[in-house]
């Protein structure tokens, strides 16, 4: 198994339906405070591109994406004039932004 598969938070329990890890008997998840993508992203095999939203509200991790940016650690594509779904709120820029992540720049 990848190491960046290992640090993710969920495996398969005996039959073949995921479980968070550390979860109860029944294989239902604990209830978590955060998560620190950090040793993820670290240990991810391939380049990670992050596109959101200038105005996204419901994610509390802009200064992580932004400082994870500035350490090279992914590319950070910041959608202006769009909140969460930034897919929606502008599509154009979304697509351009999705494409260049996929390409690799």
């Amino acid at each position: 198994m990848h190491a960046w598969a290992q640090s993710t938070d969920t495996r398969l329990d005996g039959n073949g339906s995921r479980a968070a890890a550390g979860g109860d008997d029944i294989g239902r998840p604990r209830r978590r405070t955060g998560w620190d993508v950090r040793p993820s992203i670290a240990a991810h095999p391939v380049p990670i591109t992050v596109i959101q939203g200038d105005s996204d509200c419901l994610d509390p991790s802009a200064h992580l994406w932004s400082a994870l940016a500035k350490a090279g650690q992914i590319r950070l594509r910041v959608i202006r004039d769009a909140g969460h779904c930034a897919w929606i709120d502008q599509p154009q820029a979304f697509a351009e932004a999705l494409r260049d992540g996929l390409d690799g720049h």
